[in-house]
């Protein structure tokens, strides 16, 4: 938690639409058994220092051992979640299992989307 703080204290994690990924500066594998991402919603929000100056709602904890897969993984939730409509739909779900669905499915069309810029690319 101490170091979720002291993070968030040097530069909010928070970008505009009200969405925030808090995570440690420094990675430490010996303290995380298991890898993990947290998703929270708050519906009324909170202010968490985003650019926009509007409340956050969406909370994302990244938990993850190594830069290797934080560095990937924080920009892949950051490009689903930056623009688009998935924060109201995540907003709007009704079950945690809604909202998790709704990410997985915005991660996996971002990701077939990418594939196929990259084949056309090749062409």
């Amino acid at each position: 938690v101490g170091a979720l703080v002291e993070r968030e204290s040097m530069t909010p994690t928070a970008i505009e639409g009200g969405v925030a990924f808090l995570h440690t500066r420094q990675r430490n594998s010996r303290r995380i058994a298991k890898p993990f991402i947290l998703m929270g919603r708050h519906h009324a929000g909170v202010d968490f220092g985003a650019a926009d100056g509007k409340p956050t709602n969406l909370l994302f904890l990244l938990g993850l051992k190594y830069d290797r897969i934080h560095l990937p993984i924080l920009g892949r939730l950051a490009r689903v979640l930056r623009g688009g409509v998935l924060p109201t739909k995540l907003r709007a779900a009704p079950t945690a299992q809604r909202m998790s669905a709704l990410l997985l499915e915005a991660d996996m069309r971002h990701l077939r989307d990418r594939a196929s810029a990259k084949k056309a690319s090749r062409k």
